[in-house]
């Protein structure tokens, strides 16, 4: 039993995410999809980004920072309202 569970669990890690995408909710408003953790949400001001829920995987949260570097803006903030 013991071995059926470690290969459940290696076959769900292994499992590629999504990538991010930012999709446009209004004017300066995106959400960010794709990834792992939790959902999140982009707001680009006139000279800096603020990031709503980052993602919470090390792996998702690094392509998220890619993601605000296309905008050519500087991320400054990040707002986490879930511990």
């Amino acid at each position: 039993m013991l071995i059926l569970v470690n290969s459940v669990l290696l076959t769900a890690q292994e499992k590629e995410t999504p990538p991010i995408k930012l999709e446009k909710i209004s004017g300066n408003v995106y959400q960010i999809l794709g990834g792992a953790g939790s959902n999140g949400g982009l707001i680009i001001g006139e000279n800096e980004v603020l990031i709503i829920d980052a993602k919470t995987a090390a792996m998702t949260f690094s392509k998220q920072i890619l993601a605000v570097n296309q905008t050519g803006k500087n991320l400054n903030f990040i707002l986490l309202r879930h511990p």
